[in-house]
Protein backbone atom coordinates (compact mmCIF):
# COMPACT_ATOMS: atom_id res chain seq x y z
CA UNK A 1 0.00 0.00 0.00
CA UNK A 2 2.72 2.82 1.02
CA UNK A 3 4.20 1.89 -2.69
CA UNK A 4 1.11 1.76 -4.62
CA UNK A 5 1.99 4.30 -6.44
CA UNK A 6 5.13 2.28 -7.84
CA UNK A 7 3.19 -0.96 -8.58
CA UNK A 8 0.76 0.57 -10.30
CA UNK A 9 3.02 1.83 -12.87
CA UNK A 10 4.82 -1.36 -13.39
CA UNK A 11 2.30 -2.83 -16.18
CA UNK A 12 2.51 0.31 -18.05
CA UNK A 13 6.08 0.17 -18.83
CA UNK A 14 6.66 -0.08 -22.56
CA UNK A 15 10.47 0.62 -22.81
CA UNK A 16 13.44 1.17 -21.19
CA UNK A 17 16.24 3.79 -22.29
CA UNK A 18 19.42 3.64 -21.52
CA UNK A 19 21.47 6.65 -20.94
CA UNK A 20 17.82 8.07 -21.62
CA UNK A 21 17.00 11.95 -21.86
CA UNK A 22 13.89 13.60 -20.43
CA UNK A 23 12.11 16.79 -21.80
CA UNK A 24 11.13 18.71 -18.86
CA UNK A 25 9.64 22.38 -18.27
CA UNK A 26 9.68 23.00 -15.02
CA UNK A 27 9.25 26.36 -12.59
CA UNK A 28 12.46 28.44 -10.93
CA UNK A 29 12.57 31.86 -9.34
CA UNK A 30 8.79 32.36 -10.76
CA UNK A 31 10.37 31.43 -14.57
CA UNK A 32 9.39 28.42 -16.79
CA UNK A 33 12.70 26.80 -17.61
CA UNK A 34 13.12 23.95 -20.32
CA UNK A 35 16.16 21.58 -20.08
CA UNK A 36 17.04 17.69 -20.27
CA UNK A 37 17.55 15.98 -17.70
CA UNK A 38 19.73 12.63 -18.15
CA UNK A 39 19.45 9.51 -16.22
CA UNK A 40 21.13 6.31 -16.78
CA UNK A 41 17.51 4.61 -17.08
CA UNK A 42 14.57 6.00 -18.01
CA UNK A 43 11.28 3.39 -18.14
CA UNK A 44 8.37 5.12 -20.48
CA UNK A 45 4.85 4.15 -21.63
CA UNK A 46 3.66 3.62 -24.82
CA UNK A 47 3.20 7.08 -25.52
CA UNK A 48 6.83 7.66 -24.37
CA UNK A 49 5.85 9.64 -20.91
CA UNK A 50 8.63 9.15 -18.14
CA UNK A 51 7.21 6.34 -15.53
CA UNK A 52 10.68 5.60 -13.43
CA UNK A 53 13.81 6.80 -13.94
CA UNK A 54 16.96 5.47 -12.51
CA UNK A 55 20.87 6.53 -11.93
CA UNK A 56 23.67 3.84 -11.25
CA UNK A 57 26.55 4.11 -9.09
CA UNK A 58 28.72 1.20 -10.10
CA UNK A 59 32.09 1.62 -8.22
CA UNK A 60 33.26 0.72 -5.39
CA UNK A 61 32.85 4.31 -3.72
CA UNK A 62 30.25 4.99 -1.49
CA UNK A 63 27.26 6.58 -3.14
CA UNK A 64 27.66 10.54 -2.22
CA UNK A 65 25.63 13.76 -1.36
CA UNK A 66 26.61 15.16 -4.63
CA UNK A 67 25.19 11.97 -6.63
CA UNK A 68 21.37 12.05 -4.26
CA UNK A 69 21.27 15.49 -4.45
CA UNK A 70 21.65 15.73 -8.39
CA UNK A 71 19.02 12.69 -8.58
CA UNK A 72 16.29 14.56 -6.74
CA UNK A 73 16.76 17.73 -8.61
CA UNK A 74 16.77 15.72 -11.69
CA UNK A 75 13.65 13.86 -10.79
CA UNK A 76 11.64 16.97 -9.31
CA UNK A 77 11.59 18.50 -12.51
CA UNK A 78 10.82 15.36 -14.19
CA UNK A 79 7.72 15.30 -11.72
CA UNK A 80 6.54 18.58 -12.53
CA UNK A 81 6.69 17.91 -16.16
CA UNK A 82 4.91 14.63 -16.06
CA UNK A 83 1.68 13.28 -14.68
CA UNK A 84 3.02 10.12 -15.12
CA UNK A 85 6.24 9.87 -13.18
CA UNK A 86 6.03 7.98 -9.96
CA UNK A 87 9.83 6.90 -8.83
CA UNK A 88 13.22 7.52 -8.60
CA UNK A 89 16.04 5.01 -8.29
CA UNK A 90 19.34 5.44 -7.22
CA UNK A 91 21.38 1.67 -7.68
CA UNK A 92 24.76 1.67 -6.05
CA UNK A 93 26.96 -1.62 -6.09
CA UNK A 94 28.71 -0.15 -2.77
CA UNK A 95 26.97 2.05 0.15
CA UNK A 96 24.98 5.54 0.48
CA UNK A 97 27.21 7.61 2.37
CA UNK A 98 25.43 9.35 5.83
CA UNK A 99 25.42 12.73 3.68
CA UNK A 100 23.35 10.88 0.98
CA UNK A 101 21.19 9.27 3.50
CA UNK A 102 20.40 12.74 4.95
CA UNK A 103 19.55 13.89 1.81
CA UNK A 104 17.31 11.55 0.87
CA UNK A 105 15.87 11.87 4.28
CA UNK A 106 15.27 15.35 4.26
CA UNK A 107 13.51 14.92 0.50
CA UNK A 108 11.34 12.45 1.87
CA UNK A 109 10.33 13.81 4.96
CA UNK A 110 6.36 14.99 4.89
CA UNK A 111 5.72 18.18 6.93
CA UNK A 112 4.68 18.16 10.70
CA UNK A 113 0.71 17.77 10.01
CA UNK A 114 1.76 14.97 6.93
CA UNK A 115 -1.32 12.32 6.72
CA UNK A 116 0.74 10.65 3.54
CA UNK A 117 0.70 7.03 4.05
CA UNK A 118 3.30 6.79 1.31
CA UNK A 119 6.75 5.47 2.02
CA UNK A 120 9.51 7.34 0.66
CA UNK A 121 7.53 9.91 -0.95
CA UNK A 122 8.95 13.59 -2.43
CA UNK A 123 6.01 15.32 -2.35
CA UNK A 124 5.26 18.27 -5.04
CA UNK A 125 2.57 19.51 -4.42
CA UNK A 126 -0.48 18.85 -2.55
CA UNK A 127 -1.55 16.18 -4.60
CA UNK A 128 1.78 15.01 -6.54
CA UNK A 129 5.07 13.23 -6.12
CA UNK A 130 7.37 10.41 -6.68
CA UNK A 131 8.63 7.90 -4.75
CA UNK A 132 12.35 8.06 -3.87
CA UNK A 133 13.92 4.89 -3.61
CA UNK A 134 17.81 3.84 -2.89
CA UNK A 135 18.95 0.03 -4.01
CA UNK A 136 21.96 -1.87 -3.17
CA UNK A 137 23.23 -4.52 -5.29
CA UNK A 138 24.90 -7.12 -3.44
CA UNK A 139 25.78 -10.75 -3.93
CA UNK A 140 23.98 -10.44 -7.66
CA UNK A 141 20.55 -9.34 -5.96
CA UNK A 142 18.70 -6.21 -5.54
CA UNK A 143 17.92 -5.25 -1.73
CA UNK A 144 15.56 -1.76 -1.12
CA UNK A 145 17.63 -0.02 1.51
CA UNK A 146 15.12 3.21 1.66
CA UNK A 147 12.16 2.91 2.53
CA UNK A 148 12.49 0.18 4.57
CA UNK A 149 9.86 -2.47 4.24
Amino acid sequence: KELGDLYDVLPQIDRAELSGVVDVVYNEDGQETQSQESFDVVLRNRMGHPLLVANLNDTREATTEGMMERLITAAERVGQSSDTFSGAFLVTESFFDPGALEVASSATQGGLLSRDKRKSFVNLSRKTGYHLCLVEARNENFHLAVPEL
